[in-house]
């Protein structure tokens, strides 16, 4: 047991660590910004939290608060941990969290099926890519999943075989499951739908005793009062009025609020999440439900009562029509022990019918450890590869994105950014802890339901409006030039609970959208005429779930541009990864619109104003500047059979020059020290025997190396400094010149032979002649071979 602990906190604790990508927009805004919120003072806070009946509980958030509040005053979330510690301590305690599943299910499966189903469980649900996806993730269907675990595992499943004892002998049991299935509908009051069935069996089977039934529904109704009034008593203090947020909760859903965020077909959890939640495991569930009924064993009851609580738990949330794949999280342990019950019965039949022996020695504690064939273990391996890219890889701009920014200097970073994208695509302060930011200066679009009642059909959020027409929305709620001071926002988005559109916006310092938006009429010429221009990219795109479809995905980051204007470069989009899981809202023009831009693949993005204008240097000066950082060269290394081998860069100078005119005094090499001499100046006398020199001093071999050097260099300028100029000219008119890929690749090979000296040049040459010679041989052989 105490290795199956250690296993299973390894596991889940690393994947929260090292998780990379998103999943759900809650994972951040219903845990982590409350509690950033609560410690800090300011955070992202949803409508959920500020309208006039509140519908989120804060016992969840609170189990962040702590960890935020000793960062805040041990004052390290000025220091550079802070970021680390903000983001790591949250990931450590929900996978601890989140390996109390996996600990729990082997002692359910035991209590259920049998011991020795025990680690097979456990392993389905270690491998399992639904829990890689979302367990160890701060969500409140995650603990929802580990708390009714806990419960599952202290529930008399085989009440009905033996009542009496259970009720006489087990009664603590019993109440510590009332008590975890209390708080786990504490944290969600729809998982009360698994326990009224479960519970409702239980006292059904108790009817023909009262006495036992009146101190089970005594025990029910002391722990769930109990929670309840604890819960109201926090959801009070917070709120500063009396709330009661599970009332809340349930009379919001049953309202058009939840449809808003998108509606499903009734066999949604059949035929989309079960699949999804079971992954390749999902034929041996069926196989097991399926031996649970046709199973004559005593142990059948049990996991018949667990596939009925399976089948209750899918129909009633197949009643409502906004549902997502985590609803249905909380089942997810019972699908993995009737997946593990038939394994392991398939592999003892398996094993009997061929009469293997019995191993011995390390295979057989092996065996006993994970008793299944090879080829299930294959096909339920099949789900670790998918799980580490989902984790790693998959979806990860709304994290790359919040890294990058947060490498920005304060200065730079403080002055504002907006994200142009559906609201809650990336995480929020948790992951951006800057409080310069607040008050304005780190705006979204909103998305706000419609809490008065109004139709859905005519209903439009501010997001829905600003991809209805990007281009119109930048015209309307924009001002027409950029404020080079960057001021705040008057009014970016809606409040909770208002139907308005006066939004005013001015224009940030950086922006972050998707790439997809570009593909917009007007919107790449627009981000060109206020001088904007990408500098980062990143990242694949997720679909997410109707109105918040692509809150998940990539995106790009743009930064202002500096005169002359540069040119947005338009993103490449990749095909977006359509989810057959996705919730989709009653189709409109304006959420079809909203809907593709988000499906895009690109990566964040964000824009930073324009700086001052840079000095504009001429031709020559450009030249020497682009150049003043070559390497200084040694006197000692102007010998002239040196020259050419070492210093090839030199030919490539495109400062034109006449034929032996003197070196310039800004040169990248070095510096000439001789005075400007007429290069026309006369030649020296003629003697009899030829030219006169009365100064020795010109036979020096520096004298020789400079007329060389200048000889070299005008030639080569000859050759190649009109083509230099030219290229020049044409990049100082914006405009470049196109070359086919064989032209750059010869130029390379060129370039290559140029900058080869003397001793590759002779390995090369050596080289070739030993592949010569060993063709040569194999020819040789081959003709005598054939007798040629």
């Amino acid at each position: 047991m105490n290795n199956q602990v250690l296993l299973a906190l390894v596991v889940r604790i690393s994947i929260a660590v090292f998780t990379r990508t998103f999943f759900q927009p809650d994972e951040y805004f219903q845990a982590l910004e409350p509690a950033h919120a609560l410690v800090f003072g300011y955070g992202h806070v949803t409508w959920e939290w500020l309208t006039v009946r509140p519908i989120r509980s804060i016992i969840y958030p609170s189990l962040n608060a702590p960890l935020f509040w000793l960062v805040k005053v041990l004052h390290l979330d000025d220091a550079a941990i802070g970021d680390l510690l903000l983001i790591t301590g949250p990931r450590l305690l929900h996978g601890c969290i989140a390996a109390v599943t996996d600990i729990w299910i082997a002692l359910l499966a035991k209590k259920i099926a049998g011991e020795r189903y025990a680690s097979a469980a456990l392993v389905l649900s270690l491998l399992s890519t639904f829990n890689a996806l979302s367990l160890s993730r701060s969500l409140s269907n995650s603990l929802e999943t580990s708390l009714t675990t806990v419960a599952f595992s202290y529930f008399p499943w085989d009440s009905s075989a033996n009542l009496s004892h259970v009720l006489l002998f087990d009664r603590k049991a019993l109440r510590k499951s009332l008590a975890f299935a209390a708080l786990a509908c504490a944290v969600r009051p729809t998982n009360a739908v698994i326990w009224v069935f479960l519970y409702g069996n239980l006292a059904w089977q108790l009817r023909t005793r009262p006495r036992a039934l009146g101190a089970f529904l005594a025990d029910v109704t002391s722990i769930g009062s109990f929670v309840l009034g604890l819960q109201f008593v926090l959801d009070s203090a917070y709120y500063g009025k009396p709330t009661l947020t599970p009332l809340n909760f349930f009379m919001t859903n049953l309202s058009s609020v939840s449809n808003f965020y998108g509606g499903n077909p009734w066999h949604f959890y059949l035929s989309a999440a079960l699949p999804i939640l079971g992954g390749t495991c999902l034929p041996f569930v069926l196989l097991g439900v399926r031996s649970a009924f046709k199973d004559s064993k005593r142990d059948s009851g049990s996991l018949q009562l667990a596939s009925y609580a399976i089948g209750w738990t899918v129909a009633i949330y197949s009643l409502s029509r906004h549902k997502e794949w985590r609803f249905i999280h909380p089942i997810l342990p019972l699908l993995h022990i009737l997946a593990a019950k038939w394994l392991v019965d398939n592999s003892d039949r398996h094993s009997r019918a061929r009469g293997k022996p019995r191993p011995k020695g390390a295979v057989q504690s092996w065996t006993r450890l994970l008793p299944l064939r090879k080829t299930h273990v294959l096909v339920i391996l099949i789900q670790a590869p998918i799980s580490l890219f989902l984790v790693l890889d998959y979806c990860s701009a709304p994290i790359s994105v919040m890294s990058y920014l947060r490498g920005l200097p304060a200065q730079d970073l403080s002055r504002s950014i907006g994200f142009l994208m559906p609201c809650h695509s990336t995480p929020g302060y948790t992951y951006l802890h800057r409080s310069e930011l607040n008050a304005g200066k780190w705006w979204m679009l909103g998305c706000e339901p419609p809490l008065r009642g109004e139709a859905l059909d005519t209903y439009m959020d501010q997001t829905d409006v600003f991809f209805q027409s990007p281009i119109d929305y930048l015209g309307r709620y924009f001002p027409s030039k950029v404020n080079a001071s960057f001021p705040v926002s008057p009014h970016p988005a809606s409040s909770p609970g208002t139907k308005d559109d006066q939004w005013e916006h001015e224009w940030p310092k950086h922006l972050a959208f998707f790439g997809q938006l570009l593909s917009y009429d007007g919107i790449e010429s627009r981000l060109k005429e206020l001088g904007y221009h990408e500098v980062w990219r990143r990242g694949r795109d997720w679909e997410g779930e109707g109105k918040r479809k692509g809150g998940s995905g990539g995106g790009r980051y743009f930064n202002s541009a500096k005169p002359p204007k540069p040119s947005v470069v338009a993103p490449s989009a990749n095909n977006a990864q359509s989810d057959s899981a996705s919730n989709s809202k009653a189709s409109d023009g304006a959420t079809e619109a909203r809907d593709s831009a988000a499906q895009a693949s690109s990566s964040t993005v964000a824009v930073q104003q324009p700086e001052p204008p840079q000095p504009v240097l001429s031709f020559h000066e450009a030249v020497h500047h682009k150049l003043a950082h070559h390497p200084a060269v040694n006197p000692k290394e102007f010998k002239l059979h040196q020259f050419f081998a070492l210093h090839r860069p030199l030919l490539h100078l495109s400062d034109p020059s006449m034929l032996l005119q003197a070196a310039p005094a800004r040169g990248p090499l070095y510096a000439s020290n001789a005075e400007d001499a007429d290069p026309l100046s006369p030649p020296p006398p003629v003697g009899k025997y030829g030219a006169v020199f009365e100064d020795n001093s010109i036979f020096s071999a520096e004298a020789d190396a400079e007329t060389a050097r200048q000889l070299m260099r005008a030639l080569t300028i000859n050759r190649a400094g009109s083509s230099a100029a030219w290229e020049e000219t044409m990049k100082g008119l914006g405009l470049t010149v196109e070359m086919d890929s064989q032209t750059l690749e010869q130029m390379e090979r060129d370039w290559n032979d140029v900058m080869m000296d003397s001793t590759k040049r002779k390995r090369r040459k050596k080289m070739k002649k030993h592949k010569l010679k060993k063709r040569r041989r194999a020819t040789r052989a081959s003709r005598i071979k054939i007798g040629r």
